[in-house]
């Protein structure tokens, strides 16, 4: 999905510039650095959240490549957030009021840099460190560049309607009723994609708890498991609970559910979540407690291990990712994924299956990381797994191994 911004003010210009200086300043994730302005800003619309939003994840989507044309020794931070700022405006040919002054740059020039640079290093204008570019070119090989490129558009905006309360069909018409214009998914069964980008927090359907904002990759997750209702199910990673709100209505509410994380805030928020859901089968517990899983040992009918990782594949709506990973991310990782399926897997019954899964695109992170488990761990073997490419699909990329236990 390209761009929509075709317009800026003083307001989203001042907005865009102030987002820039404070990622800048102390790098994190771009939803929070927005979150924080615009509670400070008051009397934003709609419309102002919207476009500076749209503006500051395209930009940091792009910001090695829009860096590399100009030369910011000399100015305080402030200034260089502005340059940089109105050199996107300029870039994306942003139409902005005759009245605003933009920085007084020879802007065809700088555009013959960028375009030399890009040509010239293709870590520049796939806007990503050098460092990571050749992990990834060998990991993915030529396959690399194209993910890359998927990876600088605009994602799609996708839902997932919560059947415990409605239907696929009710929702899309209720939308349509409102001149909320969407498609069904293809390849999910509940899943909904938006014409365009709105605020659907807004709307009664979301406070009646008719739908969860969720990836179309990420719903296939929770098909994948397949967990059928009055199974025990757990969901060991359980974090904000989108796919435990999933699981929950493939059980149709009946069985037990157990989501469990190391970050208890996390929990609290899967619960205000499965409230607001309608989910009434859901338990939580605190898996940095010592021995937490002990009680569920050969019991558990699914388990789902959506595992900590790069996030390379959600690139697309994570663009600060690629700039807060360091080269020593990786190996952590792998360390982090390795202890998980072999500690975690103990959980799993006889007959049982679980579901490892990453928002991932690297092999190994993925497919390198269940051959060792099963290499190691007789017992299983691999029923199916699916590997998700942002080139290749409307969703993220993703990556999840479904994996069974010798009855």
């Amino acid at each position: 999905m390209a761009i929509t911004v075709k317009h800026a003010d003083e307001l989203t210009l001042f907005l865009l510039t102030e987002a820039v200086r404070r990622f800048e300043v102390e790098p994190g994730y771009a939803d929070k650095i927005l979150q924080r302005l615009f509670l400070e800003k008051k009397g934003l619309n709609n419309r102002d959240r919207g476009c500076v939003s749209e503006m500051f994840y395209d930009l940091l989507r792009n910001k090695r490549l829009l860096e590399s044309g100009m030369n910011f020794s000399g100015y305080k931070p402030i200034e260089r957030s502005y340059l940089l700022a109105s050199a996107y405006i300029l870039w994306r040919d942003i139409q902005v009021p005759k009245r605003l002054e933009l920085p007084r740059f020879n802007f065809k020039a700088y555009l013959t840099r960028v375009a030399s640079n890009a040509e010239s290093n293709p870590a520049i204008r796939f806007s990503v460190p050098d460092w990571l570019f050749v992990l990834g070119k060998a990991e993915l090989g030529d396959r690399w560049e194209k993910e890359l490129d998927a990876l600088n558009s605009s994602p799609l905006q996708a839902l997932r309607a919560n059947t415990l309360k409605t239907t696929v069909d009710d929702l899309q018409q209720k939308f349509a009723d409102q001149g909320i214009n969407c498609t069904k998914a293809t390849d999910v069964a509940n899943g909904l994609v938006m014409d365009r980008k709105g605020n659907l927090f807004l709307t009664h359907e979301f406070h009646e708890g008719l739908f969860e904002f969720q990836d179309i990759s990420s719903q296939r997750v929770a098909e994948l498991l397949d967990p059928k209702p009055g199974m025990l199910v757990m969901d060991a990673c359980a974090g904000n609970g989108g796919k435990t709100l999933h699981l929950a209505a493939l059980m149709e509410n009946k069985g037990r559910l157990v989501a469990a994380d190391n970050l208890v805030y996390k929990l609290s928020t899967m619960r205000r979540r499965a409230q607001r859901a309608g989910v009434l089968n859901v338990e939580s517990v605190d898996a940095a407690i010592p021995n937490a899983f002990l009680p569920f040992h050969d019991l558990v009918d699914r388990l789902l291990l959506d595992v900590p990782c790069t996030g390379t594949g959600v690139w697309r709506r994570n663009p600060e990712a690629r700039w807060l990973m360091k080269d020593t991310t990786l190996e952590n990782l792998h360390t982090q994924q390795r202890e998980i399926i072999a500690s975690y897997s103990v959980m799993v019954k006889p007959g049982g299956q679980m579901v490892y899964s990453t928002c991932s695109i690297l092999p190994s992170e993925n497919r390198l990381q269940v051959e060792a488990f099963l290499a190691q761990n007789s017992n299983f073997y691999l029923v199916k797994e699916i590997q998700l490419f942002p080139s290749e699909t409307e969703g993220d990329g993703f990556y999840m191994a479904l994996i069974g236990r010798n009855a």
